[in-house]
């Protein structure tokens, strides 16, 4: 499944914090608007950013430029949508919620708004914000039994369906990144588990490049083999009260002659791509056989993001979904740290010791 994200959050009491800059750039790395998805979801996104200003100062949204699957485009200010909070009043459906402009603290956006004049349904997006605000949204599976959406019974401002929050992002990753946690689909091969049939948990990794200039960067996976302490070797004594043993987990060593471990992925300018099932782009090469998931053998995955030039920005997400029994789908959305995990494979830069 394409997933999504969004943008805002906060209370009217927040106000504007003293060298808060002018103008501040909020990044969705995945917006989705009424898209499609796996066991007949169909998913859609609501945004809602939160003005932190003094009661009665404007809050200016612009679009700075919308990244899509094999290329986007950057806005020309004097073109891009812009929305202000001075316009976020009256609604002609409630003409009962009209509010003063001293009181206006919130505006709200879906996928649609954000991808205006793209024709497009799923991209990330950049939006310019002259004030202080916050930005979240809400990624939510609007599939009713019937498989169809049941967005027209929403209540006002609100997705009815399964969903989570996203963060919009202020600070661009710079260099490498680090995802320090993958939960793998460790049915594997054995029970026919596969990237297009998954039998418990998908990783969906989403990557963003928002700049005019093509980018390259290599996906890095480090597995782990986690072994339990056994009795017998005094290392855990099991009773009535106790009976897990704390393990010990080793990444597993290479013992093929193939690059299993690395994917490349070239992002043209402007550019926002998916890959689904990561965990399934990465094979084992098992001795005597052919390749193998390499989600098939471990359940501990760490994900590093290496980029080719450490100069060049970028945004980058993990949605996590559990496509087992739970067929309508709540994916948990997570942004990777800043750095990278070491491999036992990798030349680790010596350090001597001090005398």
């Amino acid at each position: 499944m394409k997933f999504l994200s969004a943008i805002v959050v906060c209370a009217s009491a927040f106000l504007m914090p003293s060298g808060i800059p002018a103008a501040e750039l909020h990044v969705l790395p995945v917006v989705a608007d009424q898209v499609p998805g796996r066991n007949a979801s169909v998913w859609d996104t609501e945004v809602r950013i939160f003005s932190l200003l003094e009661p009665g100062e404007d809050l200016v949204v612009r679009r700075a430029w919308v990244c899509l699957e094999g290329g986007g485009f950057e806005d020309d200010p004097e073109t891009a949508p812009v929305w202000r909070l001075s316009d976020f009043a009256y609604h002609e459906d409630y003409p009962w919620y009209d509010v003063t402009f001293e009181t206006r603290r919130l505006i709200i956006l879906n996928g649609a708004d954000l991808l205006q004049g793209t024709d497009r349904n799923v991209g990330a997006v950049g939006l310019e914000i002259e004030g202080a605000a916050i930005t979240v949204g809400r990624i939510t599976n609007v599939a009713g039994e019937d498989g169809e959406s049941r967005n027209s019974f929403q209540r006002h401002f609100q997705l009815v369906g399964l969903g989570q929050l996203v963060h919009g992002q202020t600070t661009p990753l710079i260099g490498p990144s680090v995802f320090p946690w993958l939960t793998p689909d460790i049915g594997g091969p054995y029970t026919g588990c596969s990237s297009k049939s998954p039998c418990n948990w998908r990783n969906n990794l989403g990557i963003v490049n928002p700049s005019s200039e093509a980018m390259t960067v290599t996906l890095n996976v480090l597995s782990y083999v986690g072994v339990p302490y056994y009795e017998d070797e005094g290392q855990c004594q099991p009773d009535e009260h106790n009976r897990i043993c704390p393990g010990v987990a080793g990444e597993i060593y290479n013992l093929g002659d193939i690059q299993w471990d690395e994917v490349e992925v070239e992002l043209p300018p402007w550019a926002w791509e998916q890959i689904d099932s990561i965990d399934y782009q990465f094979y084992w090469p098992f001795p005597g056989g052919g390749p193998t998931p390499i989600n098939g053998w471990s359940s501990i995955l760490a994900l590093n993001i290496l980029p080719e030039n450490n100069e060049q920005p970028y945004y980058a997400y993990l949605s996590q979904v559990f496509s087992g029994t739970h067929d309508q789908n709540d994916p948990a959305f997570i942004t990777p740290m800043p750095g990278r995990f070491w491999s036992i494979f990798d030349e680790v830069p010596k350090v001597e010791k001090m005398q």
